[in-house]
């Protein structure tokens, strides 16, 4: 069965792992109930609207450029944390 992180809160074993993922789940603008579908849609959403080469392409400024790219490590970091966590592909 999945367990969801609200399940973790507080102290003991899994505290810590329920607050990265919690925050994870912030990043990609989805709560902890949507559905793996969902946050893949997210992820896609939000990398097509942050990705530096994207901004590139439409004549961005490269201090914009710059901040896309720390925009996209962070989603990344955050799609990766949740499908470690729910072990989905």
């Amino acid at each position: 069965a999945l367990v969801r992180a609200q399940h973790y809160r507080g102290a003991g074993p899994g505290a810590g792992e329920a607050i990265q993922v919690d925050a994870a789940y912030r990043v990609l603008g989805v709560s902890s109930e949507a559905t793996d579908e969902d946050v893949k849609t997210a992820y896609r959403r939000l990398m097509n609207q942050h990705h530096p080469d994207k901004l590139v392409a439409r004549g961005q400024p490269q201090a914009k450029v710059a901040a896309a790219e720390q925009r996209t490590h962070e989603i990344r970091a955050a799609y990766d944390r949740i499908k470690a966590y729910r072990a989905f592909k």
